[in-house]
Formats: C-alpha cells, sequence, structure tokens
C-alpha cells in the first residue's frame, strides 16, 4: 500500500501527498503523464524510507491536525450542528484529517473541490455548501490561532429545487415502495417533515390526544429546532399504535422491523419505486415536503403558518413554494375592476 496519495491538480499535473512520521507531505512530480507520475511517487517514497530526503521540522504553530480542529467545531455550541454539516465534516475530516490545518493552502482547497464535486458534476449548491463548511471549520481554526482567516469565492446562489409531485404519481409510488417505506412516506407528504425528522421521531414527540406531532431537527447555530404540526388523519393512521403505547424513547418508524440507520436507508427503497413509475428520476423523498408546502401555499394559507409548519424562521424560505401559472396570471387579471 502507497505511503502517500498521488494527486492530480486542476493544473493537471500530479503531486504526492500526505503525512510521513508526523510530517505533512506535499510534493510536486513534475508531470501529467500518471504512469511518470507514479514512478516518481514510487521513486520520492522510497528516498524517504531510506533518509535520502530529509523532511524538516515544522514550527509548533503548525502542529493543530484539521481532524482536530473540525471535531472541536462540531462540538462547539456556536457552530453549526445540523446533520448535512456534520456529514460533511466527517468527509472533509476522511480527507484532511491528518494534515496541519495551517498548511492548508486555497489551492488545496480548489483541488479537493475540484475532484470531490466539480469533475463528478454535482450542483452548484451542493459545491456552496460544502465550500461554505470549510471555510466556517477554517474560519473556526483562526479564532484559536492555528492558522489563518479564509474567504472562499463560491459558486453564486442559483434557483432552489422545489420539486413536487402530483396526487396521482404519490399514489402510485406508494403502490410500489416497501410497505413501511410506503407508511413514511405518507407521515412525511402530510406533515411536512424532514426525512430525517421521521427517522429520529419518538413516541415521547407524538402526542394522540392531543393530535399532535413535535418534529425536531438539528439546524445552523440554533441547536435544537422543534415545532409541533397538527397531525393530518392520513399521518395519524400511518403511525404504528398499540396499548400499552412503546417506551417514549423508542422510534416510531422503522423498515422490515430494523430501526432506520438515517434517511439515505430510505432513499433506496424510493428510488427502486420511482423506476417503476411516471415520475422523473431526480425527485426525491424530499420532493414530499415540498408538496406539503406548495398545496399550502396554493391553497392561500398565510405565509407565517406554512414557515411555521415547515420550521423556517425566515419567510422569504416559504416564498420559494409559493410557485405561480398561467391560470393564477389569468385569474389576477379578470379580479381587476
Amino acid at each position: 500500500m502507497p505511503l502517500l496519495k498521488l494527486v492530480r491538480k486542476t493544473t493537471g499535473v500530479y503531486r504526492t501527498e500526505g503525512v510521513f512520521n508526523g510530517f505533512r507531505v506535499r510534493h510536486s512530480l513534475e508531470t501529467k503523464d500518471r504512469t511518470v507520475a507514479r514512478a516518481r511517487l514510487q521513486q520520492y517514497e522510497a528516498a524517504l524510507l531510506s533518509g535520502d530526503v530529509k523532511l524538516t521540522k515544522q514550527p509548533k504553530s503548525y502542529a493543530a491536525k484539521f481532524k482536530l480542529v473540525a471535531n472541536k467545531y462540531l462540538r462547539s455550541r456556536a457552530t453549526g450542528k445540523g446533520d448535512t454539516t456534520r456529514r460533511t465534516v466527517e468527509h472533509l475530516v476522511e480527507h484532511w484529517g491528518e494534515w496541519p490545518i495551517r498548511q492548508i493552502t486555497l489551492e488545496d482547497i480548489e483541488d479537493y473541490i475540484y475532484n470531490t464535486h466539480t469533475a463528478k458534476g454535482h450542483a452548484d449548491s451542493t459545491i456552496r455548501r460544502v465550500m461554505t463548511t470549510i471555510q466556517a471549520v477554517m474560519n473556526f481554526g483562526a479564532k484559536m490561532d492555528h492558522n489563518d482567516y479564509i474567504k472562499l469565492d463560491k459558486p453564486p446562489e442559483g434557483d432552489h429545487a422545489t420539486d413536487t409531485i402530483t396526487d396521482e404519481q404519490f399514489e402510485e409510488i406508494l403502490k410500489h415502495l416497501q410497505i413501511d417505506v410506503a407508511r413514511i412516506s405518507i407521515f412525511l407528504r402530510y406533515t411536512g417533515a424532514r426525512p430525517i425528522e421521521a427517522v429520529n421521531l419518538t413516541y415521547a414527540d407524538v402526542d394522540f390526544e392531543r393530535n399532535l406531532v413535535t418534529l425536531k431537527s438539528l439546524k445552523g447555530r440554533g441547536g435544537i429546532n422543534k415545532r409541533q404540526v397538527p397531525l393530518h388523519e392520513r399521518a395519524r393512521n400511518c403511525i404504528p399504535y398499540s396499548s400499552p403505547l412503546p417506551p417514549p424513547h423508542a422510534k416510531v418508524f422503522h423498515i422490515a422491523g430494523m430501526e432506520i440507520r438515517n434517511s439515505d436507508h430510505m432513499s433506496k427503497h424510493w428510488k427502486v419505486a420511482r423506476e417503476k413509475v411516471d415520475m422523473p428520476q431526480h425527485i426525491g423523498m424530499y420532493a414530499l415536503r415540498h408538496t406539503f408546502a406548495t398545496e399550502l401555499c396554493r391553497k392561500g394559507v398565510p405565509v407565517k403558518v406554512v414557515a411555521d409548519l415547515l420550521g423556517h424562521k425566515d419567510l422569504k424560505m416559504v416564498v420559494r413554494y409559493m410557485n405561480t401559472t398561467l391560470d393564477d396570471h389569468t385569474k389576477a387579471i379578470h379580479a381587476l375592476t
């Protein structure tokens, strides 16, 4: 197994990087040919092992590794704790974990974004989110004097995807979903819950007497975001009920009797069923939340009420669901006197 990684820069030139005996290594192989680069990498590794290449002792200020700062960032009460943020940081730690954070340059970040996201065709919204997280972790380290502050040039914020599905599409896909995933899908469609909120729902969060459910999510600096949503009849009927009820800490939803690991577990079932119905193949389970919100907006529910039900503090977040049609425009003109 190689000691160091072979990395192709955005310029096409290969270099090697990694950690050797506690030192961060980054060495240009000065070629765009992968075969030549591999040969030079082997030669460089042999020189390191033999002692022909000696690494200079790094100053103490360089000692803080990226993973140390990243883990402190996740533990801090002042920083983002959302599920998406946590997963993004964990991916960054996999890549830069042993690197001294002070030595991570803007070029390193650009190479990471290109190789991990841009080259794979990921959306600008995804890239923007990842770059925002990188900047946040780096600047968190800067507050502790481990490195310098940075500001990244992110892709412009474009239109947000608000895919929805029709009632016909919803009923059709339910027929092809595994029964437990179908039950969860109904819950999402009639509560506006995020998939991860359904995964984490416990019986302590369900008030059967008042017909309410408390949805909780980890969002940004505010920590736990809670909101109460009245239960539509279809949403209530899909919550497993017994007398006596399971203990308060018990999860409400399972798949085939097994606890759901994460929302991706449900998405796999959704993707299989989606291929069997007349539905665009990019539409995921989040479209059920979008459909819930869009229907409320089209039925004239006040924006503040929709925002509260969705768990949005910023009313502008709801505007994306207020899609209008030519029919709406025609009715508006006819309303003029």
